[in-house]
């Protein structure tokens, strides 16, 4: 293959590409009504008719937008603002339709089913605005906050999703023996996430039953 050959090839893929790009970008206004209709959190309703007026107003551009424009969308630097003003508002409604506990709802003390880039659990911390969780590095465990997804970047990474047993009292105010229920819990939790994911289960989905053992031949 000569140089022209290989280039038409390029050109090719990259055009195949932001086909594919724009079929996925023009679904995304119909996915978003979708979700404002079936998936609103109770708490966020007084926002329906807003973010549904706004949703009609962005999903204009969204249904303008040419093949170009869908690989433009990949780079920072040549993103039309319309595009960036409608991640930032799909994002917002996805957080809108997802059933994580915000902080005002949480139970300083208590221990929850999170996610987070670090453990599956961890205990609420109030004073902190995040969750202290067994986490793993360099051979060891050892205690360690995570913070609130709603602090806001760069730091907050964490959801929690359920509410679990309570600590046993004995473990409230001591670290070492704390520390090792966690990770118990951990290895639990860690379990059950990864049936719901072998199920193609959302986060906060009931868990799945478990599967028994193949019986032997």
């Amino acid at each position: 293959m000569n140089d022209e050959e290989k280039k038409a090839a390029r050109q090719k893929a990259r055009d195949a590409g932001n086909q594919q790009l724009w079929a996925v970008y023009h679904k995304g206004p119909e996915r978003l009504r979708e979700k404002l209709k079936n998936d609103l959190i109770p708490r966020y309703e007084h926002k329906r008719a807003e973010w549904e007026a706004k949703l009609e107003e962005l999903a204009v551009p969204v249904a303008a937008m040419t093949v170009e424009e869908a690989g433009r969308c990949l780079y920072d630097s040549t993103r039309p603002a319309w595009y960036v003003a409608w991640r930032r508002f799909s994002a917002e409604i996805g957080l809108a339709c997802s059933p994580y506990f915000r902080k005002d709802e949480l139970v300083d003390g208590a221990v929850y089913r999170i996610s987070c880039r670090n453990a599956d659990c961890g205990v609420w911390r109030e004073n902190q605005a995040g969750f202290e969780i067994p986490r793993y590095k360099f051979g060891d465990y050892y205690l360690f906050v995570e913070y609130h997804w709603d602090n806001g970047p760069p730091y907050s990474t964490s959801k929690a999703w359920e509410r679990l047993a309570d600590l046993p009292e004995q473990m409230v105010e001591n670290d070492g023996e704390r520390l090792r229920y966690l990770i118990q819990v951990q290895e639990t939790v860690y379990e059950e996430n990864r049936r719901r994911d072998r199920a193609d289960l959302s986060p906060w989905d009931p868990l799945p039953p478990k599967e028994d053992p193949p019986s032997a031949a």
